[in-house]
């Protein structure tokens, strides 16, 4: 004869006889939270689900309050083996001889559920998503510095443009928008980085700006340039308009 797979009257095969044959001097909820707890002379915690599996199959009688707590004993198995901890992790040790004694049971053992290897898994899925995390909040820490430095370097190009640079009177040429555009059409080449830009528009924009007195750099500001680039764009293009000049310096 092969070796007794549990002697203890707190061990598996105890336990699972009292659920199968629901047995009403037992509790299979305080029954179930033993083996949840690592409580008793032998340790049930590798085969919590295998409880778990018998308690569902065979349905002891339980009361309300017996089916609640049950069900939140199970939900910290769950989430525990969802965490890729190794508590509850199910051994197979017994599995088949448990199936020979209790058929009802296949099924439900014969999935993979809690075992090493779906932790396993699940502990992997788990530090790729953490590896995946920690090299996204890199990149988001790189873009925030980014950004705080492209707004700097806009306030300060702005800034810029309010000292040195000012509206050319626009009683001086050009003297329409119309030649003012045909102007910058043959003058801005494609290779200017401002030629992207809807130039017409911005300088269209400008005009009635300058016609209207309104501060050049006001109006630069209003156009929700992103970065300094882009002011240097819009600069680039009301240059080759001849629509400002750079102011005389006081000594």
């Amino acid at each position: 004869m092969g070796a007794e797979v549990i002697v203890s009257p707190d061990g598996l095969l105890w336990a699972l006889e009292k659920i199968v044959q629901r047995d009403p001097h037992v509790n299979p909820a305080l029954l179930f939270e033993r083996a949840v707890n690592g409580a008793g002379r032998i340790n049930l915690q590798k085969y919590v689900i295998a409880l778990g599996a018998a308690i569902v199959e065979y349905e002891p009688p339980m009361t309300d309050d017996e089916l609640l707590q049950l069900a939140d004993l199970r939900q910290i198995v769950k989430e525990s083996i969802g965490n890729a901890e190794h508590t509850y992790t199910r051994t197979r040790r017994y599995e088949n001889a448990l199936v020979l004694l209790y058929p009802r049971l296949r099924s439900r053992l014969e999935s993979n559920k809690g075992t090493e290897e779906v932790v396993g898994q699940v502990r992997i899925a788990k530090m790729r998503k953490q590896e995946t995390n920690a090299a996204q909040q890199i990149v988001q820490n790189r873009d925030s510095q980014e950004g705080r430095m492209e707004r700097m370097e806009l306030i300060l190009r702005l800034e810029d443009v309010r000292l040195f640079h000012e509206w050319v009177p626009k009683t001086q040429r050009p003297h329409d928008l119309m030649s003012t555009i045909k102007h910058v059409q043959q003058n801005l080449k494609r290779r200017d980085a401002a030629y992207d830009d809807f130039w017409t528009k911005v300088l269209m924009s400008a005009w009635v700006a300058r016609e209207t007195n309104v501060d050049l750099a006001d109006w630069i500001q209003s156009e929700n340039p992103k970065n300094a680039r882009q002011v240097a764009e819009i600069i680039k293009i009301l240059e080759t308009a001849s629509m400002l000049k750079e102011k005389a310096l006081e000594e």
